[in-house]
């Protein structure tokens, strides 16, 4: 009887402990697979950051080329307004200074009439230019040689 229990008992055991390794063999697949899982998920969010900065930065940078073309613009209307100027006419110093001024006012982005500062305000007041000159010299020290350039 002690024998026939025991050989029963060994039995049993056996394949308990086999299904037990199995579903451990099992489980350890599941958490091997679910840590690729995460480790994938996880570089794919860096890579998703990545490629999100990146296309900030891409962004960014059409902004500045859009911001340096209209700013290229405006510098070729400059130069062509200051180049405008016929070089062999005989022109006057009044007449240079006004397309310098047409120059600035395009390159700066004034239009035609806008009052721009003090010294539109002091000849609008009937300051002569002599003494608007004294005031503020550096308006009107365009060098004569370098406007028929």
């Amino acid at each position: 009887m002690n024998t026939e229990s025991t050989s029963t008992a060994v039995v049993v055991v056996e394949p308990t402990l086999a299904s037990v390794r199995a579903a451990r063999e099992e489980l350890a697949a599941k958490v091997a697979e679910e840590r690729r899982v995460r480790e994938k998920t996880y570089a794919l969010q860096c890579l998703d950051s990545f490629v999100s900065g990146v296309s900030r930065e891409i962004e960014g940078l059409d902004a500045e080329v859009k911001r340096l073309g209209e700013r290229r613009k405006k510098l070729e209307e400059a130069v062509s307004v200051g180049k405008s100027i016929d070089t062999n006419a005989d022109l006057t110093v009044e007449e240079i200074r006004e397309v310098a001024k047409k120059a600035n006012d395009v390159y700066y982005g004034h239009k035609e009439g806008e009052k721009l500062g003090a010294i539109e305000v002091l000849k609008s007041r009937g300051i002569p230019n002599d003494l608007i000159h004294f005031i503020h010299p550096q308006v009107f020290t365009l060098d004569v040689r370098q406007a028929r350039r």
